[in-house]
């Protein structure tokens, strides 16, 4: 290329008005235009990767936090479930419990109805 800007090799005859007239020149306007241009582009798709990067984290500490309340509401609701477990055994213990006197009294009111107030010598 220097060879033909300098007018067939001869490196006396080089003119500095020939170089800048010529179509090699404006290939290397071009060509710094095209590397300005990739190197802004480079720098976009870095920031861009950054950012999806950092989005990339968040979802992941996301997940995370979501993993763990999930965790934490099931531990809770296994918790919910053995005391309510518990407190109906208890209740059904104590009903059991209950029961023959309940029986018991219901048996002798059957047996003996409840007396009218003056039988019994009270007044109303």
């Amino acid at each position: 290329q220097y060879s033909r800007l300098s007018g067939g090799g001869h490196y006396n005859s080089f003119s500095p008005d020939l170089a800048l007239d010529s179509p090699g020149t404006d290939h290397f306007v071009i060509i710094a235009q095209l590397k300005e241009e990739v190197a802004t582009l480079k720098k976009m798709l870095h920031q861009k990767d950054q950012m999806i990067l950092e989005k990339e984290k968040k979802i992941t500490e996301l997940k995370a936090d979501f993993q763990y309340q999930e965790s934490q509401m099931r531990a809770k609701m296994n918790q919910m479930e053995k005391t309510h477990k518990e407190v109906t055994e208890q209740l059904q213990r104590w009903a059991l419990a209950i029961l023959p006197g309940l029986v018991l009294n219901s048996w002798l009111q059957a047996i003996l109805p409840p007396q009218p107030h003056k039988v019994l010598g009270l007044q109303a």
